[in-house]
């Protein structure tokens, strides 16, 4: 079983994964981490000597170093990842162009 790994996903090489494992880009995982059956979405972590057993991180989702975790849903923090605006900031950029300046 294999290990499927999305360009700028970053694996220590003293982890081991053992599949199958889908790390998508961004996605880190520290050294002596233990990673089986999972699935990590962009900028997820897991840190150093945690082992992580049949579960999904959403984006952003961090695992402590150490932390023992199985059959878990983790959806990360609340709100937008970093690349994208949040929802008020795209709608004040939807706005008609000009609603923003001061007028004298």
């Amino acid at each position: 079983v294999e290990d499927f790994r999305a360009a700028g996903a970053e694996v220590h090489p003293d982890a081991q994964l053992a599949g199958p494992v889908v790390l998508d880009r961004g996605s880190r995982v520290g050294a002596g981490a233990v990673v089986t059956r999972t699935v990590a979405a962009p900028g997820s972590s897991v840190g150093a000597g945690a082992h992580v057993s049949g579960s999904v991180l959403g984006p952003g989702a961090s695992v402590p170093p150490g932390a023992r975790v199985a059959a878990a849903l983790l959806p990360g923090p609340s709100g937008p990842p970093a690349d994208r605006p949040a929802p008020e900031e795209a709608a004040a950029d939807r706005r008609a162009p000009g609603r923003h300046e001061a007028r004298a």
